[in-house]
């Protein structure tokens, strides 16, 4: 996994990464994700949205 940016401002959290896996079966997966999240008080992820989509 690469982690291409990521930004924390306040209680807000988004990051974005690709990574490259080769299943079992010999099938190449390659994506890009995007990662928003709300940190609570207490630092961790309250909320958190993702998608992504397939590169190559």
């Amino acid at each position: 996994m690469t982690v291409l940016d990521e930004l924390c401002d306040g209680s807000h959290y988004a990051e974005r990464h690709r990574y490259r896996m080769t299943l079992a079966d010999g099938t190449v997966v390659h994506r890009e994700i995007y990662y928003f999240a709300t940190l609570a008080p207490d630092g961790r992820f309250q909320r958190v949205h993702e998608t992504g989509f397939d590169l190559d």
